[in-house]
């Protein structure tokens, strides 16, 4: 540890990261023979590590001292040069030059704030220029800050917010917003001639028997004070058919909006697969027989590695088609492909997902409604519709599971981190929220929402 403070004060970033690679546990472990040979947790820092020929590499004293301590000033101090001095911070980074960039996120008060320093020129040493919320700083090779300057970033939303009524409800401020998926159902039949319908199983009635079971599924609502998430509404229904004749629809294709607040994707997915199994037990109790339930990552897992992917590039930049309509496509290669034949239903997600986000600083919650108090603006836990928020947002829930369900991820878009930002909505109000008669009033959105929007800059700046 102490040569690792060294070569970070001498400059040397990439001898200081070579050495601090060269302790770090974990890199002891990567390996099955790697763990079988150091022995002891890869989590905890280790006072030895033998040399000697019957035991080199093995790990000891692992809970016995203070290294983990100096290690994390190695790091922290040393490589990332952050340090403290009474009431201010000081930035003094020596990075290895193949670094592009790293970013510290600190919570301190009055506010989180998040610190990247560039290392662009592949000097790894140096502050150059600093930027604090858009002013710049002095720089000597370093740069101080006090704490109380560091009062983080607030992302105002301005999306519009429906009331069909006075707009009561809608002048308010929202300190969080939903979370989406978009759940969708490959549905497979077989196919029969209609006036022998009893010979195959109709793919519509599978799909009639879901869409009934989803809809409006209480199930699915998620409380948040006296706020409620909607409950899932079908936005898209149709069977496979090309044209008319006279047998019945081979496959189908359905798919649901659903809301959250605290539900992860794994969850939505898991509740989604119970209520389609009691759907299915309807069809075969009416004689539609047993139907085979899936999620698409276990379509996927039947077939040969990398068959997703390459089916997924073909649609990557499928002009005229979204992306929902992609998802039904491979999805439906994806069928053929494994040679499964129906009745089937495969689940799993068709577009971007939107994570619910909310504010975690209710001391800055406070600071906002009073500023907006005068203006007769109230406060809502969550905006009701998706917007950006989600992306840049404090989210919450994890995608792993959402990402092995979606067709479409990392082909037709790429997903990023939530920026992790306290992030607000303060819209305008209207009414028939995203129809052709869509209107905004505009005393509000003209007249009393910028002086509003003004008061809160003040309030957190």
């Amino acid at each position: 540890m102490w040569a690792i403070l060294a070569e970070a004060g001498l400059g040397s970033g990439d001898h200081a990261a070579s050495l601090f690679a060269l302790v770090n546990p974990i890199n002891h472990a990567l390996t099955a023979d790697d763990t079988h040979r150091y022995k002891v947790e890869p989590y905890v820092v280790a006072a030895d590590v033998y040399a000697s020929p019957r035991h080199e590499g093995r790990g000891g004293w692992t809970w016995y001292t203070g290294s983990a301590a100096w290690m994390l000033r190695a790091g922290i101090e040393g490589i990332l040069g952050l340090t403290r001095k009474g009431d201010s911070l000081r930035f003094d980074p020596c990075l290895p030059k193949g670094w592009p960039q790293v970013e510290l996120r600190l919570t301190l008060r009055p506010a989180p704030c998040r610190v990247t320093v560039l290392n662009s020129s592949g000097l790894g040493r140096g502050v150059t220029t600093a930027l604090l919320n858009g002013r710049p700083l002095l720089c000597d090779g370093s740069v101080s800050v006090p704490i109380d300057h560091l009062t983080g970033e607030l992302v105002i939303n301005l999306d519009a917010i429906s009331d069909q009524g006075d707009g009561s409800k809608a002048r308010v401020v929202t300190y969080g917003s939903i979370g989406k998926q978009l759940l969708t159902a490959f549905i497979v039949g077989k196919q029969a001639h209609a006036g022998y319908p009893q010979d195959g199983v109709n793919a519509a009635f599978i799909a009639a028997e879901l869409i009934s079971a989803f809809e409006g599924n209480a199930d699915f609502v998620e409380t948040s004070g006296a706020e409620k998430t909607a409950s899932p509404t079908v936005l898209c229904a149709k069977d496979l058919k090309e044209g008319y004749n006279v047998t019945t629809p081979h496959a189908f294709w359905a798919y649901w909006n659903t809301m959250q607040y605290q539900r992860s994707g794994t969850e939505v997915l898991a509740m989604a697969s119970a209520t389609a199994a009691t759907a299915l037990k309807r069809v075969s109790e009416r004689g539609g027989g047993d139907v085979r339930l899936m999620t698409l990552a276990e379509l996927v897992q039947l077939l040969p590695s990398g068959t997703l992917e390459k089916i997924a590039n073909t649609y990557a930049d499928a002009e005229g088609l979204d992306l929902p309509e992609r998802a039904k496509r491979i999805t439906e290669a994806l069928w053929q492909k494994s040679g499964l034949v129906g009745p089937a239903v495969v689940l799993g997600f068709g577009s971007i997902p939107y994570l619910a986000v909310s504010l975690k600083d209710n001391a800055l919650r406070g600071r906002i409604e009073k500023a907006v108090m005068p203006f007769d603006i109230g406060a809502l836990n969550y905006f009701a519709g998706i917007s950006d928020m989600s992306f840049f947002g404090e989210a919450r829930g994890e995608l792993s599971v959402v990402a092995a369900n979606t067709p479409i991820w990392g082909t037709s878009f790429l997903m990023p981190e939530a920026a992790g930002l306290p992030t607000i909505n303060l819209g305008p109000w209207g009414r028939d929220y995203h129809h052709w008669l869509e209107r905004l009033h505009t005393p509000y959105a003209f007249e009393v929402l910028p002086k509003a929007l003004l008061a809160v800059i003040d309030a957190v700046a």
